[in-house]
């Protein structure tokens, strides 16, 4: 009998057994941080609900939201009155980490996002990927190559579709756990590369994927594919 088949079948008469589990809790610190990520999340969704119903695509400082601003912008959404266009713009002007506060690419920011991505040879070989060098170079890297991508790519939007053959070869070629391995690294590559940009995709891409429970309606196009030329 196994060790939970024994914890049933005990007697009601027969005392309960304390075990080092049932002292056992998240840390109070662990629920702060996820109260505060949680918060900080639901921030960066109201201040994209409130860009996009702007229009002028600048983030605000404070956000203030109607009671149907968020399904007034998903039915846009779901009309084409909002696309690609829109959220490329909102998150265009969002400072990457590889600039300085002028917007212009910085050298010692660069050097620190390099940093970071150094000691990650899955990063580096997508990185060479995305500037159309040889894959086996990625021990070559240096700041030059982050400013040629921060240069090509200005969102994750543009950098996620360039990295689609990359995968779909890695994918034909490799069991299902390498592709994850390499899906896992590009989230922090993006993040490395785009830093709040990234945020702000992600809960882009959130708010996308909410609209068809939220207004009985299937998606009828994805507004952050880049566009067919």
């Amino acid at each position: 009998m196994g060790f939970f088949n024994k914890i049933r079948g005990r007697q009601e008469s027969e005392a309960p057994v304390t075990t080092e589990w049932d002292n056992l809790s998240i840390p109070e610190s662990r629920v702060t941080d996820l109260e505060q990520l949680r918060n900080r999340e639901k921030n960066q969704h109201d201040k994209l609900i409130a860009a996009l119903c702007s229009g002028k695509g600048i983030l605000p400082n404070e956000p203030r939201l109607g009671d149907h601003d968020e399904l007034a912008v998903m039915a846009n959404i779901n009309t084409g009155k909002i696309t690609y266009n829109d959220f490329a713009r909102v998150i265009n002007n969002i400072k990457s980490p590889l600039e300085d506060e002028r917007g212009i690419f910085n050298e010692a920011n660069a050097n620190a996002v390099l940093e970071k991505m150094s000691s990650d040879k899955q990063q580096l070989k997508m990185l060479c990927f995305a500037n159309g060098i040889n894959t086996n170079d990625y021990g070559r890297t240096t700041v030059a190559d982050l400013q040629r991508a921060n240069n090509i790519y200005q969102n994750p939007m543009e950098f996620e579709a360039t990295m689609v053959p990359f995968f779909d070869f890695l994918a034909a070629n490799n069991p299902p756990q390498k592709v994850h391995e390499y899906q896992v690294a590009l989230g922090k590559m993006e993040q490395n590369l785009f830093g709040k940009q990234y945020d702000y995709y992600l809960r882009a891409k959130e708010l996308v994927a909410d609209i068809p429970k939220a207004t009985g309606r299937p998606l009828a196009n994805n507004p952050l594919e880049l566009p067919q030329a």
